[in-house]
C-alpha cells in the first residue's frame, strides 16, 4: 500500500499535540508501506529527506510569491470563500507536485491533516486519490463554543471567518471518502452539524510511549514542594485560559493551605496576560517553546489540566500518563479519553476541587502509584501510536474502506 500525506509538520515532529497527531498517521500508514508526506508550512524542523517507508518533502509559506500573497490578504473579504489562515498555505508550486505525484504514484490514499490543507481535498479527489479528512477537532462546533465563551459572536470580521470556515469544513466531510475523528464525541457532533454518519471513523490521539521512557523513572523530589504542570500552545484561547486560572486561582489556593507550590507553564507563544498575572513570583516559570517536554514531564509532581473549552482528546493528558505522571483534570479537559475517575486520573471542575485532589495525590504515595500504574496501562492499552495503527490498518482490510458513499451535504450554519 502507498499512502500520501499532507500536514503542516514534519512527520518526525513531536512539538505539540497536532504535529503527535501527525505523527501517528504516518506511523500507522507506514505499518502498511511506504509513506510520502507533503509538508507545508513553517515548521523548522521539516526537510526533504527520508527515513525508511516515510519520505517528506517540504514546501515553506514563502515558497509562494510575495506580492500575490500580500494582495489576497488584502482582497480576502470581497472575495468568496477567502479565509487568509487558511489561504496562506494553498500554493501553486504544491498543487504541480500534487499532480505530478499523484500520477507517478498511484497512491492508494491520501490523508489531509487538518482543516488548514483542506483547499487541497478537490485536487486529490480530482486525480482519482481516494481521500480522508483527519478532523482533529470538529471546528464549527469549536469556533462557536469559543464565541460564546467570549461573550457574543464577535466582530464583524470574526463571524464572516467562523462562517467561511463552517463551509469549509462542511464541504471536506461531505466531499472525503473517509473522515478520521478523535473521539465518539466528536463522531456525534459531525453527525449532529453535518449530518456525515457513514464514513466516519474514530482514531483516538495517541502518544509514542517509548518517547516518554525517561520521564517514568521516580527521581524522588516529593518531599519539598508541589511541582505542578501544564503544557499547550497559548495562542489558543483555552490553553490560555486554563494558565490563568492555575495562576490566579489554584496556586494562591494550595499556598493558603500552607503548601508549597512552583508552577511551570511549558508551551509556545504566552501570552501577556499570561506573564502579567505571573509577574516577578519566582515559583511560576513560563518557559515559551521548548525543545522537547519530556524533561519537563520528568521533573513535575502533578499534570492540571483545568481547561472548560476546546475539542478533540487532549494529547496532554496522554503525554503524562505515559510518563507516569499523576493528572489533575477537569471533565472537559479529559473529554474524549476513557478514563476511571480515582484510578487514572482524578476529575475536579473547581480549583478548591483541584486543590483536594492534588493534596491526595501528594500526601499518598500509594495512591500516586497506584494511579501511574493504572495510567501507564490504560495509554498503552487504548492511546499508544500501536493501537492507533492496529485502528488504522484495520479500515483498510478491504480496498473499499476509504471509498464510502459521500453523503449529501446537511447541517446548519453554528
Amino acid at each position: 500500500m502507498k499512502s500520501l500525506v499532507l500536514s503542516r509538520f514534519s512527520p518526525f515532529s513531536t512539538k505539540g499535540g497536532a504535529a503527535l497527531r501527525n505523527g501517528q498517521t504516518v506511523a500507522g500508514l507506514a505499518r502498511l508501506g511506504e509513506v510520502d508526506v507533503v509538508t507545508i508550512g513553517e515548521d523548522p524542523d521539516a526537510r526533504d529527506e527520508q527515513r525508511g517507508p516515510v519520505r517528506s518533502f517540504r514546501f515553506g509559506l514563502g515558497d509562494s510569491p510575495g506580492a500575490l500573497r500580500r494582495l489576497g490578504k488584502k482582497l480576502w473579504r470581497v472575495t468568496p470563500g477567502a479565509v487568509p489562515v487558511i489561504d496562506m498555505y494553498r500554493h501553486d508550486s504544491v498543487l504541480r507536485f500534487l499532480r505530478d505525484r499523484c500520477r507517478e504514484q498511484n497512491y492508494d490514499v491520501a490523508v489531509v491533516e487538518e482543516l488548514s490543507l483542506g483547499p487541497y481535498l478537490p485536487e486529490l479527489d480530482r486525480l482519482g486519490c481516494p481521500t480522508v479528512f483527519d478532523a482533529h477537532n470538529v471546528e464549527g462546533v469549536l469556533r462557536r463554543e469559543l464565541g460564546r465563551a467570549g461573550g457574543g459572536s464577535g466582530s464583524f470580521t470574526k463571524r464572516m471567518i467562523d462562517r467561511r470556515i463552517f463551509g469549509l469544513e462542511r464541504r471536506m466531510v461531505a466531499r472525503a471518502g473517509q473522515v478520521w475523528v478523535c473521539s465518539e464525541v466528536d463522531a456525534k457532533q459531525l453527525a449532529e452539524v453535518y449530518g456525515r454518519r457513514e464514513g466516519v471513523s474514530v482514531i483516538p490521539n495517541g502518544v509514542n510511549t517509548a518517547d516518554y521512557a525517561d520521564a517514568r523513572v521516580d527521581h524522588g523530589g516529593w518531599a519539598d514542594e508541589i511541582e505542578l504542570l501544564f503544557l499547550g500552545s497559548y495562542s489558543y484561547y483555552p490553553n490560555e485560559e486554563a494558565a490563568l486560572t492555575l495562576i490566579r486561582e489554584l496556586v494562591p489556593e494550595l499556598r493558603s493551605r500552607g503548601r508549597s507550590v512552583r508552577l511551570k507553564l511549558v508551551g509556545r507563544q504566552p501570552t501577556p496576560a499570561m506573564l502579567e498575572a505571573a509577574g516577578d513570583d519566582g515559583q511560576i516559570e513560563v518557559t515559551g517553546g521548548v525543545e522537547s517536554v519530556v524533561p519537563y514531564l520528568a521533573r513535575s509532581s502533578v499534570m492540571v489540566v483545568p481547561l472548560t473549552l476546546g475539542s478533540g482528546t487532549r494529547l496532554k493528558i496522554l503525554e503524562a500518563f505515559a510518563a507516569g505522571k499523576p493528572v489533575v483534570s477537569t471533565t472537559k479537559g479529559a473529554e474524549g479519553i476513557d478514563y476511571r475517575d480515582g484510578s487514572d486520573l482524578f476529575i475536579a471542575d473547581d480549583p478548591a476541587a483541584m486543590a483536594d485532589a492534588v493534596i491526595r495525590i501528594w500526601d499518598d504515595r500509594e495512591l500516586r502509584d497506584a494511579m501511574r500504574r493504572s495510567a501507564l496501562e490504560l495509554v498503552e492499552r487504548d492511546y499508544s501510536w500501536e493501537s492507533a495503527g492496529r485502528r488504522i490498518a484495520g479500515l483498510f482490510d478491504r480496498r473499499q474502506a476509504v471509498q464510502a458513499a459521500r453523503p449529501a451535504l446537511a447541517g446548519q450554519a453554528p
